[in-house]
C-alpha cells in the first residue's frame, strides 16, 4: 500500500537481505521492485549498514527450572494477533498445566488477544498414566482455546513463539515438575534462539510437524 501511494519517491532503510526476489508475500513483491534496477539503490548515503550475523540471530542456553518456565509463560503473553504459539511435549500432566496456570495464559491468549496456541503431545505416552490426568489436562487447554492434536512417534520438546522464536532441549513443557526440591526434578538444558535468523529454524519445525500430522498449514489456508 506505501507504495502504490507513493507520489514521489519511496525510500526502504533496511538490511536488503531480508528481501527476497520471489514468492508473492509483501516483502518478497517489495524486494522484486527494490532489485529490478541497480539505480534503485542510494550508495552514497551515509551509514548504509548491514546487521551482523551475530545481531540478527540470538541465542539463550537455558539449564533452570525458572527460566524454562518464564520462557513458556512469556511465549503465550506476549502472543499477539496473528500470531502461532505451538507447545509440544510428549507428556502432559494435570500438575503441570495447574502450577503455570496454562489455561488461563491460553484464555488470554486466544480470547483476548487472537493468537493461535497449538498443543501437540504424543498420543500414546501422553495418556499412559492415569495419574497424571493427561486427557483432562488437554481438555481443560482445549476449553481455554488452544489446538489440541496428538501423533504419533512424537518426543520433541519444542516451543515455537511467533515466526522468529524456537526453543528446544529436553524440558517437558506440559508435563516437567514444577516444584523445586521434589525428587522427580530432573536437570534439564534448552537452547532459545530468536531473532531474524531463527525463522529458518521455526519453518524447518512448522513442516516436521505437519509432516507428522499437525494440521497447521490447513488452518492457516482456511482463515486465509
Amino acid at each position: 500500500v506505501a507504495v502504490s501511494r507513493a507520489k514521489d519517491s519511496f525510500v526502504v532503510i533496511g538490511d536488503m537481505r531480508l528481501f527476497r526476489r520471489k514468492g508473492r508475500s509483501p516483502s518478497a513483491i517489495l524486494g522484486q521492485m527494490l532489485f529490478t534496477d541497480e539505480q534503485n539503490e542510494l550508495p552514497d548515503v551515509d551509514g548504509n549498514h548491514r546487521f551482523t550475523r551475530e545481531l540478527l540471530l540470538q541465542a539463550e542456553r537455558i539449564s533452570t527450572l525458572d527460566r524454562h518456565r518464564e520462557v513458556l509463560r512469556n511465549a503465550l503473553e506476549e502472543a499477539r494477533s496473528g500470531q502461532t504459539v505451538l507447545i509440544a511435549s510428549p507428556w502432559i500432566t494435570m500438575k503441570a498445566v495447574n502450577d503455570d496456570d496454562l489455561a488461563m495464559l491460553v484464555t488470554a491468549a486466544v480470547g483476548q488477544r487472537g493468537a493461535q496456541v497449538w498443543v501437540v503431545v504424543d498420543r500414546e505416552l501422553s495418556t499412559q498414566r492415569p495419574e497424571h490426568r493427561g486427557g483432562e489436562a488437554l481438555e481443560i487447554l482445549r476449553q481455554a482455546g488452544a489446538t489440541i492434536c496428538a501423533v504419533n512417534n512424537m518426543h520433541n520438546k519444542t516451543l515455537i513463539s511467533g515466526p522468529s522464536e524456537i526453543t528446544e532441549g529436553s524440558f517437558n513443557w506440559l508435563s516437567a515438575q514444577r516444584q523445586r526440591g521434589d525428587r522427580f526434578v530432573r536437570y534439564e538444558a534448552s537452547w532459545r534462539i530468536a531473532g531474524v535468523s531463527a525463522a529458518g529454524a521455526v519453518q524447518s519445525a512448522l513442516d516436521e510437524f505437519a509432516k507428522l500430522g499437525v494440521p497447521l498449514y490447513t488452518a492457516v489456508a482456511a482463515e486465509g
